[in-house]
C-alpha cells in the first residue's frame, strides 16, 4: 500500500512529534485533506516531483491545496519544510497515508469502508456502523463507496486488512469456478 521505510520512518516521526505537541488532530485533518488531493490529482503530484519548480512554490502550493486561503498549522509547514528540503515528494502521498494508518491506530479507530453497487440510505449505513461499534468495541471511520461492479450486496472492508464480500459479482464468480470445475469431473 506504501512505498516503504522512507515513508513508515518520515510518518512515525511526525506522529510522535505531533503527540509532544498536542497537535495530531488538527495534523490528520490537513494530512487527510493532502493525501486525497494528491490521490486525485496527478497534475499535482507531478509539479511536486518536477526538480525545476523550487522547495517555496511547492510550499504554497501544497499549503493553498491543504488550507486555500487559509495558513495550514505550523507542524504541518514545518513537516512539509523537511519533506521538501529533503527531497522525499515523490514519498508525500505515502507519508501522508501512513500518518492516517499511525493516526487511527493510536486513536483505536477503525476504517471500515462499506461498498455498494448504488448508494445505501444513511438509516442503513447507521445500522452497519452501530453494529460495528457493538462488536468491535471501538470507533469507526466509515467511507461509503459505489462501485456498480459489485453487481448487488456488499463488500465491508476493515482498516484495509480484513475483507466479508457479500457481492453478487463474488458469488457469481464463485458458482462459475464450481460449473467449471464439476464440469471437469464429469469429462
Amino acid at each position: 500500500m506504501h512505498l516503504g521505510s522512507p515513508s513508515i520512518r518520515y510518518a512515525k516521526a511526525l506522529m510522535e512529534y505531533a503527540l509532544e505537541r498536542n497537535t495530531e488532530n488538527i495534523l490528520y485533518e490537513e494530512f487527510s485533506i493532502l493525501a486525497y488531493i494528491l490521490k486525485t490529482n496527478r497534475d499535482l503530484r507531478e509539479v511536486l516531483e518536477n526538480p525545476l519548480i523550487s522547495k517555496d512554490k511547492k510550499l504554497k502550493l501544497i499549503c493553498v491545496a491543504v488550507a486555500g486561503n487559509d495558513s495550514p498549522s505550523e507542524d504541518f509547514i514545518r513537516s512539509m519544510n523537511l519533506v521538501l528540503h529533503q527531497k522525499r515528494e515523490p514519498y508525500l502521498l505515502s507519508i501522508s497515508l501512513m500518518y492516517l494508518d499511525l493516526y487511527r491506530q493510536y486513536k483505536n479507530i477503525v476504517l471500515v469502508k462499506v461498498i455498494t453497487a448504488i448508494s445505501i440510505d444513511t438509516e442503513i449505513v447507521e445500522k452497519i456502523r452501530t453494529q460495528l461499534i457493538k462488536e468491535l468495541e471501538t470507533q469507526i471511520m466509515m467511507e461509503q463507496i459505489v462501485d456498480p461492479s459489485i453487481q448487488g450486496g456488499f463488500i465491508l472492508d476493515l482498516n484495509n486488512n480484513y475483507r466479508f464480500d457479500a457481492s453478487v459479482s463474488t458469488q457469481l464468480k464463485k458458482i462459475r469456478k464450481q460449473l467449471i470445475e464439476s464440469d471437469a469431473k464429469i469429462v
